[in-house]
């Protein structure tokens, strides 16, 4: 290469570089526009998160170098050589199922799936499309099929799981998708779960492969009731026995499922489990930073931003909120509806939400998170008002326990999978995200829904579709 060559290409390298970072400067500085009517404190924070991202990406840049870029020739990683290549040989008692109502959730699935697939482990997911979605999960659902060969992943879309009955027609009948006012769309949607899950569950009991089944959202993570520091004093036999840390080779969910006889009876059909909310305002220390930055190389930055590894801070233990649930479905006698997602089957979930949760005693619990401002405001009928109204709870501590999740995800699935699935599929949804705000907000586009809006039962066309 000539001296004018090398010139040449070394211009190009930096002018990419200053591209790469405009463009993010320009995605940060959305957060601070968008939230103009926030009260002058959560401004305040706003500012503060803008400040240390700019100190970042200069800091980046300025390690950055001429250092080639592409992912799979860089050498920029901190997965060893026996990490970075997939190790199929993990064998489970058992692998569950879970069922999951999704709408215009893109930037969340990536995190849902790989989190459940590793810790639980997830093997079968059944998920409804909300008919008002305006995007499609089927491209982040299709990576996902296409590289976890041991994954069965079925999209349901329309509204072919509602149960055919004169309840539901008549529902339909006076129910204009393209006219109608919030509280009509909010009883829709709650029969539309109740619908769902039901249908769900059937499914799964005529199948027969499967028994442990859980229903949560896209915002939640199940997991182990893990020992908070706050409780050391209040430690139980049970929670002292539970895993220091989560999806490693025989500490997953379903070994201990299968170890634990006297807790998860055989003859119990359902349990509620309680629910931990996670605040959005959290400030990492430098430790917590350094270990994020120390289980997940630099070419996987997306990844340090999911929730369940960048936020730690909680809201108090004991906060009533109504919990989720772990549905056995080989007990489920398949005629039964579901009632509500918090206590679907009724008198026969364990632990009711209603009745005061011992929670020393309940070897799972379930992470609920608003997660950034972006990820918040993609749902629907979101502001980012609400957003700073969800997070206006005291921290009652840390918790730490899911930090290491990724980096048994990767030695699980091997390094090359990861990215495309985490990664690769978490940018195309953010970048989708980025279009679709620029169309309404500066175009006053209409953004067309993604699936058809048919009437209910009957045809079974929208039933176990790829789309």
């Amino acid at each position: 290469m000539s001296l004018l060559e090398a010139i040449k290409v070394k211009k190009q390298k930096a002018g990419e570089q200053r591209r790469r970072s405009t463009r993010a400067v320009a995605s940060l500085i959305i957060i601070p526009l968008v939230c103009c009517s926030l009260q002058m404190k959560q401004i305040q924070f706003y500012k503060d998160v803008l400040a240390a991202n700019l100190q970042r990406i200069v800091q980046e840049n300025t390690n950055e170098g001429n250092r080639e870029h592409d992912h799979h020739n860089s050498t920029n990683t901190s997965w060893s050589e026996e990490t970075r290549h997939a190790r199929p040989n993990h064998t489970y008692p058992f692998t569950i199922a879970a069922c999951l109502l999704a709408r215009d959730d893109n930037l969340l699935l990536p995190e849902w799936i790989a989190f459940h697939y590793t810790v639980l482990p997830l093997r079968h997911l059944i998920i409804a499309a909300d008919p008002f979605s305006i995007t499609s999960p089927e491209p982040i659902l299709g990576a996902f099929r296409e590289e976890l060969p041991d994954l069965t992943i079925e999209l349901w879309t329309g509204n072919s799981y509602w149960h055919d009955g004169q309840w539901s027609r008549e529902r339909f009948e006076n129910f204009d998708p393209h006219n109608h006012t919030w509280k009509q769309a909010y009883t829709m949607y709650l029969q539309r779960q109740r619908a769902f899950y039901t249908t769900c569950l059937r499914q799964l009991k005529q199948q027969g492969n499967f028994s442990w089944t859980v229903i949560i959202d896209t915002d939640e993570f199940f997991t182990y009731n893990a020992l908070l520091p706050s409780e050391q004093s209040q430690s139980s036999p049970l929670r002292m026995s539970l895993p220091s840390s989560i999806g490693r080779q025989n500490e997953t969910i379903a070994h201990w499922l299968a170890r634990d006889k006297t807790v998860h009876k055989n003859t119990t059909i359902c349990y509620v489990y309680p629910r931990v909310f996670f605040s959005a305002k959290d400030q990492l220390s430098t430790k917590e930073q350094a270990d994020i930055n120390t289980t997940v190389p630099s070419s996987f930055f997306p990844v340090k931003t999911f929730h369940t590894l960048r936020y730690r801070s909680h809201q108090p233990v004991g906060r009533r909120q109504p919990g989720k649930s772990l549905v056995n479905v080989h007990n489920y006698n398949g005629r039964d509806k579901v009632t509500n997602p918090h206590r679907p089957l009724g008198d026969t979930c364990d632990n009711s939400w209603s009745q005061k949760i011992e929670l020393e005693k309940i070897p799972f619990r379930v992470h609920h998170y608003s997660g950034s401002l972006d990820t918040f405001v993609a749902g629907p009928r979101r502001s980012a008002q609400q957003w700073a109204d969800r997070n206006d709870f005291p921290i009652a501590g840390k918790d730490h326990s899911l930090a290491g999740w990724f980096h048994n995800f990767v030695q699980l699935v091997g390094e090359k999978t990861a990215y495309k699935l985490t990664v690769e599929t978490r940018q195309d949804a953010y970048l989708q995200w980025k279009d679709i705000k620029y169309r309404v907000e500066q175009k006053n586009e209409t953004i067309p829904l993604a699936f058809e809006y048919d009437q209910p039962g009957g045809a079974e066309k929208g039933r176990n579709k790829r789309q």
